[in-house]
């Protein structure tokens, strides 16, 4: 589907997802360089392909490799644990706020669909309240309607769908 500027809505979402794998793959490549240089300290030695392996491992924090690591091999590979697993939670974290994010917009639409008739009109939020004969709960209602867009208009700047 493509939005209104001819950009395809999945986009921003393969984009998000094309960043992070560039950046696992680049710390795996730098972390791999650095296990490789490091390679006497492990044992058995480790190739090119063996250090690449057991950074691997490291940076998905799951530690399959069964090679020793001595000296300073053993805080490349811890920092490269730190590393994958800061990437991680990172990524899951800023995932769950763009879905918290949606998931306001949402409910934000759902309150308007409500309150205003469906399509959502001015005019019909106006009269509804009037027969509730409620002046305060319509000003409530417009301060938070204005609040909302204004948060919706940011996150559809920052994350557009």
């Amino acid at each position: 589907r493509r939005g209104k500027s001819g950009v395809s809505t999945s986009f921003a979402p393969a984009i998000l997802m094309g960043s992070f794998l560039i950046w696992m793959v680049l710390l795996w490549l730098g972390f791999g360089l650095i296990a490789h240089a490091l390679g006497d300290w492990f044992v058995p030695p480790a190739d090119f392909q063996e250090a690449l392996f057991i950074v691997g491992s490291a940076l998905c924090t799951v530690g399959l490799s069964g090679i020793e690591a001595h000296g300073p091999a053993r805080w490349a590979l811890v920092l490269a644990g730190l590393s994958g697993l800061s990437v991680l939670t990172m990524a899951v974290t800023y995932l769950l706020q763009v879905q918290e994010g949606i998931s306001r917009r949402d409910a934000g639409i759902l309150k308007l669909t409500t309150a205003a008739g469906q399509p959502p009109s001015a005019l019909r939020l106006l009269e509804r309240y009037a027969d509730l004969d409620s002046p305060e709960e319509i000003r409530r209602v417009l301060y938070r309607g204005r609040d909302w867009c204004a948060t919706v208009l940011q996150s559809h700047a920052s994350h557009p769908r």
